[in-house]
């Protein structure tokens, strides 16, 4: 249910907003710029008159002026990019509220709302549920914003404001809308309308992303509070609630109600609008709008040159009757800037905005949407040619000065109101037309089924611009395919079987990679479609074979010489034996190693050696999380569902996390759960890990604050492996790996010797400045957060596949695993140009105005790096045999490379060598003696002798800790104090899981009850408080160690029981 105690959408915790309050505050604030912040506001009831004015003035504006306010904004909102002040933003929202259509838009709209619509008003009885649920999403739209929200404003006050709610979905905007949105709220707020505003960072038109996923995947995303909504035992919603949906269009209030009113009257499943191009002449949603002859709205002849707008439903006769008397028409599909949907299929989640698959024709999310409202018999779709709308001011006036207003239509005389209610036709077109498009536009990512040379390349592209020879080619197959596209049911056979022959003879033609990629493009199988892939197959390939001439020289290796003397300074300076490096760029893979795998052996490291990917291992959890979310056979998982539903023994500290927490919550670490990693320490089964999470003390309610954590994906992990019966390595192996010709990477390190791979060893700098074998321990629990071993030149296939969002991923597991889902840092460290945020498996980043995915791995011998820019076409693979040094090296590399790429000057380069230098000259973290800054001289000493503090201390989760007085090694806390003698006991877990040979854990005295932990393996050296704490009968009684990194911030240590 949509609660009312809380302003943030998300249900608190009382009592963790009494324990961290500040910490919660400061949450609370980064969480106005994290990419998905729900809004939600105290729902009330407000009373009005029957007929609502336009400057009908709220409290806060009553001394607001909207002549001079407007003429003064007027002068910012065409900026692209421009940041409002307080003062800026009030006046915007004092506009939006008040607003004057003759002021902004200059439109004629009615000055009150007709009595038509006096119906739409719910009667008061009862408490009120919502009955119209408003959904955007919105782009660089201030330059609208006025009249667009100020008459959504006015229609949800005529139509009381507590049966409505406001969904938004914000997307990237430079030029103020975020802001002005977000001003809105304390308004919304008092006049009860729920509000949810969500801030999303998918961009349609980016290279590599399919567009139609993306906007589906934005508009799914407005619904969600909706959809929420009707899964709580106490729902707000009415029994039959209406979705309007509205793009960014110049529109008045009476546009909006007249839509509603006629889904209501005409019992329609969808109503649209008409949005025009300037001066009226082109209807503008003509590729997504289909009439019941199953064609556009409009005739565009086959060559694409004549657009004969004026001749509107040219070939379907009734509708033409209705549409020269301004009635409502139904057809096939519509959106027309403005629509009204019936919410129920939604609800039942038998409906969603989609993109094609892969037996359909290309085809804009209306046009799908349509299609699967047809197929459920709620073919009920109405255009409304008294509702004309356009994306500009003068788009807008245009429109309705020569298409009319809503109120000078329907109050004509002539308005045939007892021919206004359609007579249903109830079966769809036999067939519909695919409306042609580029070949770019196809939803395919695969390359063009045709080869050339690049001096070929470049004549083609230049002759296409005449299509010469392609009349030819319709003149050859007419008996099959008639130039605008059309085929019939007995010669579709012909058609599939003509489009078969030309595909092999593309196919032919291609070798290696190229031939596999065009292998995996889809083909048309289902005749019941209507639609014939053929058409658009051929009619794309002129822009497909221009689009082959290289953009840049992908052929120049980025692994040259000059790379090579940095990565050999590197491994030098750096003390690393080896590394292998691998780039993508576009369709190219470029691998090479440095250095040697092994330091006995002096076997050098090539494209093929295997090394640890350590915490990269997440995207493919991930990655197979999404599988299972798009695969019907498991209707049960879904990003929002919660992990105790489909996993009983998932249980947490908190009751309400515990059945509240999902599966987006856990990929991105935004659970309430810190790392704890010690729990993983002990010798457990992933499944006894699992069951210690409920005495693991969360630091943070859900989704407030970002907090890395590898025991939630290693709950992934197992989750998988319970839902498909297989083991993760087999999965992975079978979905994702084999699919992508991954043939060197493994899961466990056994798997890999017994297929006789190169493995690396791995290494870390000890004392003296030499390398020491690390022991290569490669823990089984910690599989699905880390495990996976592979070659730069594998984990470039993976690369390639997530630049281009191939398969076996979905577009739409593209777009969740690489969608921002929580914000790590909400300011913005340079060099990146904006705030740090987290996916699913995946850091997300910006530099130079490029997105950034990446990932870093760690583990004992063992670094990695993997990152990519989808935009420009590039991933990075960095793997090296030195934790520590490896990961400070990896971002020099990685970035000269992307440097390199981006042409960026030399003097523009941030200085990454400085910062590698900074992490490798820390020989302790942090420094212990911060951690205790006054210490009295002298110490005091211990309350209680050394032998009453040895023994053993038990936790419900973490590993038993052994102390002793016998210690072999030197210690690792250097001197706090001028003591002569320093009490030092040294730690064993007891049972512990598989640990590097180098690890050593001590706890020294410093004053009192007073004691600093220290631990160090692979030249890795940590300091963190400890203090021993006696009971009522003088003897030691716990132990606390701030053995979590959260915990600790907050003051709170982890408190271990004595045993013996």
């Amino acid at each position: 249910m949509w609660p009312a105690i809380d302003s943030l959408g998300f249900k608190m915790d009382w009592k963790f907003a009494q324990r961290h309050v500040l910490r919660l505050a400061a949450a609370t604030a980064a969480l106005l710029l994290v990419a998905f912040l729900y809004i939600n506001f105290n729902v009330g009831s407000s009373t009005m008159g029957e007929a609502i004015r336009v400057n009908n003035k709220t409290q806060s504006c009553i001394d607001f002026d909207p002549a001079t306010v407007s003429e003064k904004l007027h002068s910012t909102i065409r900026l692209k990019q421009h940041t409002y002040n307080n003062a800026e933003i009030s006046e915007f929202v004092c506009s939006i509220l008040n607003h004057d259509m003759n002021l902004t838009a200059k439109l004629d709209c009615s000055v009150s709302i007709d009595s038509r619509y006096e119906h739409l008003r719910p009667s008061p009885s009862g408490s009120p549920r919502i009955q119209y649920y408003f959904a955007l999403d919105l782009y660089q739209a201030v330059h609208i914003i006025l009249p667009l929200m100020g008459a959504i404003m006015e229609a949800i006050r005529y139509l009381g404001p507590e049966y409505c709610a406001l969904s938004i979905v914000e997307g990237r905007s430079t030029d103020g809308t975020y802001a002005i949105l977000a001003g809105l709220k304390t308004e919304l707020a008092a006049m009860g309308v729920p509000y949810f505003l969500v801030r999303d960072y998918l961009d349609p038109k980016a290279g590599g992303e399919n567009r139609i996923t993306a906007l589906s995947h934005l508009r799914n995303l407005a619904l969600e509070p909706l959809l929420e909504e009707s899964k709580s035992k106490h729902s707000r919603l009415a029994s039959k609630p209406t979705i309007i949906f509205v793009n960014d269009i110049v529109i008045c209030p009476e546009d909006i109600l007249e839509l509603i009113h006629q889904r209501v009257i005409q019992s329609a499943s969808m109503t649209c609008a008409f949005d025009w191009n300037k001066n009226a002449g082109n209807f503008y949603d003509s590729w997504v709008s289909r009439s019941m002859s199953g064609n556009l709205f409009f005739e565009v002849t086959h060559d694409g040159r004549h657009w004969l707008g004026d001749d509107m439903f040219f070939d379907h006769p009734d509708s033409a009757a209705r549409w020269d008397q301004t009635l409502p028409i139904q057809v096939y599909s519509c959106w027309g800037g403005m629509v009204t949907l019936d919410a129920e299929p939604f609800i039942r989640g038998s409906i969603a905005f989609r993109s094609s698959d892969k037996e359909e024709c290309y085809m804009g999310e209306p046009m799908t949407l349509a299609k699967d409202l047809w197929k459920q018999g709620r073919g009920q779709i109405l255009a409304v040619p008294s509702v004309n709308t356009g994306y500009e001011y003068d788009q807008a006036r245009d429109a309705k000065g020569r298409r009319g207003y809503v109120h000078d239509i329907v109050n004509h005389t002539q308005y045939n109101t007892e021919a206004e209610l359609v007579k249903w036709q109830k079966a769809p077109p036999p067939m519909v037309k695919c409306m042609p498009v580029y070949w770019s536009k196809l939803g395919t990512d695969a390359p063009c089924p045709t080869h050339y040379t690049e001096s070929e390349l470049r004549t083609h592209a230049k002759e296409s611009e005449g299509w010469n020879d392609v009349q030819d080619f319709w003149e050859s197959v007419a008996s099959i395919i008639s130039r605008d596209g059309w085929t019939t049911n007995d010669r579709y056979g012909n058609a599939v079987a003509l489009f078969k022959e030309l595909r092999e003879i593309g196919r032919k033609s291609m070798v290696g990679r190229e031939g596999e990629d065009f292998e995996e493009q889809p083909q048309n199988k289902d005749p019941s479609m209507y639609w014939l892939p053929t058409l658009l197959y051929l009619g794309a390939l002129p822009s497909c074979i221009a689009r082959q001439i290289p953009r840049d020289d992908h052929d120049s290796s980025p692994l040259n010489e000059g790379f090579e003397k940095k990565v050999n300074w590197a491994l030098k300076h750096f003390r690393i034996p080896g590394l292998a490096i691998s780039v993508v760029r576009g369709e190219d893979i470029f691998a090479k190693g440095y250095g040697i795998s092994n330091t006995e052996t002096t076997k050098p490291v090539t494209e093929h050696t295997l090394f640890e990917g350590a915490s990269t291992t997440k995207a493919f959890t991930a990655a197979a999380i999404s599988l299972l979310v798009d695969d019907d056979k498991y209707p049960n998982i879904q990003w929002t569902t919660p992990v105790h539903d489909i996993l009983p023994e998932f249980a947490l500290e908190d009751p309400w996390a515990t059945t509240h927490v999902t599966l987006e919550d856990i990929l991105s670490h935004r659970s309430g759960l810190p790392r704890h990693d010690w729990i993983a320490n002990a010798n457990l089964t992933i499944q006894e890990v699992i069951s210690k999470l409920r005495y693991a003390a969360l630091t943070a309610p859900v989704r407030t604050t970002w907090q890395y954590t590898n025991l939630l994906y290693m709950t992934a992990g197992y989750l998988i492996e319970k839902q498909t019966g297989q083991e993760l390595k087999d999965f992975l192996r079978t979905r994702i790996w084999e699919p992508l010709n991954m043939t060197e990477t493994y899961f466990t390190p056994t798997d890999a010797q017994e297929a006789n791979e190169d493995i690396a060893n791995g290494y870390y700098v000890g004392s003296d400045h030499q390398c020491k074998d690390a022991g290569y321990p490669s823990p089984k629990i910690l599989r699905g957060a880390s495990g996976v071993l592979s070659s730069a030149t594998d984990y470039a296939k993976w690369l390639r596949a997530m630049i281009h969002r191939r398969p076996p991923l979905s577009p739409a597991g593209h777009a969740a695993v690489t969608s921002a889902h929580s914000i790590v840092l909400p300011t913005v460290v340079p060099p990146f140009s904006s705030p740090s945020s987290y996916g699913f498996g995946w850091f997300l980043q910006s530099y130079k105005g490029h997105p950034v995915v990446q990932h870093t791995g760690a583990i004992y011998g063992f670094g990695s790096m993997v990152i990519f820019l989808p935009d420009v076409e590039l991933g990075i693979t960095i793997l090296g045999n030195n934790l520590m040094s490896t990961n400070a090296v990896s971002s020099v590399l990685a970035y000269h490379i992307i440097d390199e790429v981006l042409n960026i000057p030399e003097e523009d380069r941030f200085d990454w060598a400085k910062e590698a230098e900074k992490a490798l000259n820390v020989t302790i973290t942090p420094d212990p003696r911060t951690l205790y800054p006054t210490i009295p001289n002298p110490p005091l000493h211990p309350p209680l002798p050394l032998t009453s503090i040895t023994g053993l201390y038990t936790h419900p989760a973490y590993p038993t800790l052994n102390f002793t007085e016998k210690c072999s090694q030197k210690s690792i806390i250097p001197p706090l104090t001028n003591a002569t003698t320093v009490p030092r006991l040294c730690m064993f877990f007891v049972d512990p899981a598989e640990l590097p040979e180098s690890l050593i854990m001590e706890i020294v005295h410093v004053s009192g009850d007073d004691w600093v932990f220290g631990s160090e393996y692979d030249g890795l050296a940590t300091a963190t408080k400890v203090q021993v704490k006696a009971g009522p009968d003088g003897s030691v009684e716990r132990l606390g160690i701030e053995a979590d990194g959260a915990m600790a911030a907050l003051g709170e240590k982890i408190w271990w029981d004595k045993s013996d």
